[in-house]
């Protein structure tokens, strides 16, 4: 255990990071609010494109994750730098947020966040419960690999389908 890393910054950097990651695809959604909904509706194409690319690297095995972090500058690591890291590696998730909270309206949002946040919580608990252990750890990257392009290609046609896309395309 590295006293200078202390579960609490983690916590804190994850809802931190989240938060950053919710405001500015707010700021975007708003933004496609005023375009036409079938062009936001096309935005759906991101995050199913991303899903796409995450399935294609799953099968060639290629590294999607953060390599873990030098011993040695983990005392560095703050909340800051927690938050730093969800940003970096949440970036993309604009990419599926804006046009997704553009679609949703105000119930499916406020929705959307109770999950998210609650799902935080899990999702660190989850970490410090079966971090340590190396077989749980293999997997549930293994699994990651595979269900979270699944699930974003399932957000790409959620977001082209709700605003009636396809009957404008097709119709």
């Amino acid at each position: 255990r590295d006293e200078h890393f202390h579960g609490r910054q983690i916590v804190a950097g994850q809802y931190l990071g989240f938060t950053v990651l919710v405001a500015v695809s707010v700021a975007v959604s708003a933004g496609l609010l005023a375009l036409p909904v079938a062009v936001t509706g096309l935005l759906g194409v991101i995050p199913f494109g991303l899903g796409v690319r995450g399935l294609r690297r799953a099968r060639r095995g290629e590294q999607t994750s953060v390599p873990e972090a030098d011993p040695r500058q983990r005392g560095a690591m703050t909340t800051l730098g927690v938050a730093s890291i969800t940003v970096a590696n949440g970036g993309d998730n604009i990419a599926v947020y804006a046009p997704l909270f553009a679609t949703i309206g105000f119930e499916g949002f406020a929705t959307t966040l109770v999950v998210f946040g609650v799902l935080v919580a899990v999702w660190c608990l989850a970490g410090r419960l079966i971090g340590s252990h190396r077989g749980v750890v293999r997997v549930v990257d293994w699994a990651g690999e595979y269900a979270i392009p699944v699930v974003l290609m399932a957000l790409g046609v959620y977001i082209v389908v709700k605003p009636g896309v396809l009957d404008l395309i097709v119709g």
